[in-house]
């Protein structure tokens, strides 16, 4: 592919990424409220690893579950 194809599909894949994580906030406000949201954020970033790994197969080590898990519950 061309660096140019590369770099507008890049940020389509962000643009429809973020779409569809926006989608699901606004459901999950109008389902649950505000709170049902906050609670989403790290469930939101748990699935987000696991899909990174089934799709592309990426590998994660305990030190970033971890540190995510601090970030996520402020710790």
């Amino acid at each position: 592919m061309s660096k140019k194809l590369r770099f507008f599909g890049g940020k389509l894949q962000g643009v429809v990424a973020s779409g569809i994580a926006f989608a699901v906030q606004i459901w999950c406000i109008d389902r649950g409220g505000p709170v049902f949201v906050a609670v989403y954020q790290p469930v939101q970033t748990l699935v987000v690893a696991i899909m990174a790994s089934i799709a592309l197969g990426e590998e994660f080590y305990l030190g970033g579950w971890v540190l995510s898990f601090l970030l996520n519950y402020h710790l």
